[in-house]
């Protein structure tokens, strides 16, 4: 069978939030008046399945969705949940008792060959069409009852209300054919008062999957502000970081650190908790940082409720608390200074003893310190890495025995520091890394056997590594990986390092380490001769820059090393900025695109933006070529929107977060861009989980 899905979801103003409880449909044996077949109900509304469609009540209104020329079919509830519900009214002979619950219904034969079945999905429901083989989609045809007007706003139903909208997302389908994702042309058409499909070609024997975005919407306030990272918990909240300077309200528990920016912008900490009605509740804010500019960069959450920060400061009173790092002092008068220096930030907003900043310093020299990488190891040591122009930093020295690199050797010079806010000397220990050129560090992670691994860019010729692999051209930027063991002194603390890239720029921005010990490197590249697996969903680029996702496996002999290696993008500038592992051996990828051809899987072409989009793509290694992608549409509107953080949660499902210019994101929660016209702001998007 073909499936086709709908998705009804709240519009401008969310008249219909179904799934504040509602988790079941029971069967009408007259505990309800009317002729509906089966029933769902939420604190808010009452979904009614009926023999020829659905109807929602709230309140006065009634709004109907009717599958006009069907000849009416019955419903049967399908997946028994085992609960049930008890109705004691009225006379003995009226009470109904043990009315079952089922977690779907399905109505045959709605159209000829053609079912509906209704369920609820993270909350919210939703309905299929199951059109069997040589049944034609196009007997499906939906006609708006109880609303005061319908019409088609970027390929989405809506209909007015009274108080509102109501919106039926656009129907955007594909087939997986022989292993391949194609995307079939399905769209409304209005007709006489009715929404009609029209189906492109496809294969009537294979099934068509729809627009996977479950969640989307703006938060922040009405100045600016960006979210660059983000991770889910175990229990599901989601939580961002970035920067802002506006104001939040939040509702307690959770009191803030900071409740209002005391800078031009300041860093920022927020959770969300998913509602049964598939939005996301924002449970907690904070703001943090001193008089200037407080950026966070990077994020990562902790054993026992633990949120480790890192990031850049402009600020001269950033918050303070723990054991110090040392500082770096001059009586030169004739140096330039710059109030620029990295910061480390411990926070546990969900304490017990409600003691929520645990350790907060700053770390740089006299001139730009930036940290760009952060990773906590299983004792609770932070690292911390980044790029400095400072021609000294705290706790390096040239006569240091335990010092990797004592001293700067070209332009921008990579940095990293080993820090244990449970230790009275806080600094544990630090190096510089890099050669006679620009050296950048971009991402850390923690190997399996708790070393180090360190990745970024480099310009240098004469970087450090520790395999031969050629004379280096003196004009290529190339990624780098190394492994470090901070345990160790002098040069033996480099494990392995080693380059990887082509001619042009290849510029790491995100590194992950899975199970196996398995290197991941994403970010973009120029060069046109970056080296690429057998297995690469695309081997050669497509645009001025492309977006390069690459797995490193260190145990192998060094021509082995590279164990899968990718181009992605269009004919335009495609870059990653965030990526996570997903279940399964998936890799999830954000960023942005200005690429009208940027490759789509679950979305067509016109959902694209007219400027810079974000994107998320999911990449199966294992699959060749076009069956490598099992998600990737653009987030955006018509504005520039960019991708920074991408989080899997418990239930698969992958959280994107970003910062957004565009006032006409396509959202589902109702919330709207309140910042000004040119200002950004934050957005949080969940996309189901892929393959499902």
């Amino acid at each position: 069978m073909q499936l086709l899905r709908f998705i009804v979801i709240a519009g401008v103003m969310p008249l219909w939030m179904w799934g504040a409880t509602a988790r079941w449909f029971e069967p009408n044996r007259g505990q309800f008046a009317g002729d509906s077949l089966f029933v769902a109900r939420t604190a808010e509304a009452t979904v009614e399945v009926m023999r020829d469609g659905v109807r929602y009540r709230k309140g006065g209104e009634t709004l109907g969705l009717q599958w006009a020329g069907s000849r009416g079919a019955a419903a049967e509830g399908v997946g028994a949940l085992g609960s049930k519900s008890q109705y004691f009214v009225g006379a003995r002979e009226q009470w109904k008792k043990d009315v079952p619950h089922f977690a779907k219904v399905r109505a045959a034969g709605v159209y000829d060959g053609v079912d509906a079945v209704y369920y609820w999905q993270d909350g919210r429901f939703e309905f299929d069409f199951l059109v069997a083989p040589g049944a034609d989609a196009k007997q499906v045809r939906l006609k708006v009852d109880g609303a005061r007007g319908l019409r088609l706003v970027d390929g989405e139903l809506v209909a007015r209300m009274s108080e509102g909208e109501i919106r039926v997302k656009r129907p955007v389908a594909y087939q997986t054919i022989a292993g391949v994702r194609r995307v079939v042309d399905v769209r409304y058409a209005l007709r006489g008062g009715e929404a009609r499909l029209e189906v492109g070609r496809y294969d009537r024997g294979q099934e068509l999957v729809v627009d996977p975005v479950v969640f989307g919407g703006y938060f922040g306030g009405d100045v600016l502000d960006g979210a660059t990272a983000t991770a889910v918990d175990a229990r599901g909240h989601v939580w961002v970081s970035g920067y802002a300077n506006t104001t939040v309200a939040v509702t307690p528990p959770l009191a803030p650190v900071q409740d209002l920016p005391n800078g031009q912008r300041d860093a920022f900490l927020a959770k969300f908790e998913p509602q049964a009605d598939g939005t996301m509740k924002l449970a907690y804010y904070t703001f943090f940082g001193g008089t200037g500019n407080d950026d966070v960069t990077k994020m990562v959450l902790g054993r026992d409720g633990f949120i480790y920060l890192a990031g850049t400061t402009e600020s001269l009173d950033f918050p303070g608390a723990g054991n110090a790092l040392p500082k770096v002092t001059t009586t030169d008068t004739t140096l330039v200074t710059s109030n620029m220096d990295a910061f480390v930030v411990v926070l546990r907003p969900e304490d017990a003893n409600g003691e929520q900043v645990w350790y907060s310093q700053t770390y740089g020299g006299i001139a730009k310190d930036v940290a760009s990488a952060l990773a906590v190891d299983n004792a609770g040591n932070i690292y911390v890495g980044g790029y400095t122009t400072s021609q000294a930093l705290p706790g390096i020295t040239a006569e240091s025995p335990s010092n990797l690199q004592g001293s700067v050797r070209g332009g921008w010079e990579g940095w990293l520091i080993k820090v244990n806010l449970f230790t009275s000397n806080a600094l544990q220990y630090a190096t510089f890394l890099g050669g006679n050129s620009t050296d950048v560090i971009t991402g850390m992670a923690i190997a399996p056997d708790q070393t180090l691994l360190v990745s970024g860019y480099t310009a240098s010729t004469d970087f450090p590594v520790t395999v031969d692999q050629g004379e280096k051209a003196q004009y290529a930027i190339d990624a780098f990986v190394v492994q470090l063991d901070t345990t160790r002194t002098g040069l033996d603390v480099l494990r392995f390092g080693r380059l990887a890239g082509g001619s042009g720029l290849d510029a790491p921005q995100d590194m992950k380490v899975d199970a196996e010990g398995g290197v991941w490197l994403t970010g973009y590249t120029t060069s046109t001769d970056f080296p690429v697996t057998a297995t690469a969903h695309r081997a050669s680029p497509a645009g001025e820059a492309d977006v390069f996702l690459m797995r490193f496996d260190l145990s192998k002999p060094l021509g082995e090393q590279i164990t899968y290696s990718t181009y992605l993008g269009g004919t335009g500038t495609d870059i990653a900025y965030g990526m996570a592992l997903v279940p399964g051996g998936r890799v999830a990828l954000t960023g942005y695109t200005l690429s009208t051809d940027f490759p789509l899987v679950d979305s067509t072409a016109t959902g694209r933006g007219q400027a810079v989009d974000a994107f998320v793509t999911v990449i199966d290694p294992v699959r060749p070529e076009g069956a490598a992608l099992v998600v990737s549409r653009p987030v955006g509107g018509g504005s520039i929107d960019v991708g920074y953080g991408v989080a899997v949660g418990p239930d698969g499902g992958l959280f994107i977060t970003g910062l957004s210019n565009s006032s006409d994101l396509p959202v589902t929660d109702g919330s709207s861009k309140v910042s000004a016209r040119g200002a950004e702001q934050s957005f949080l998007f969940k996309v189901t989980a892929p393959g499902q």
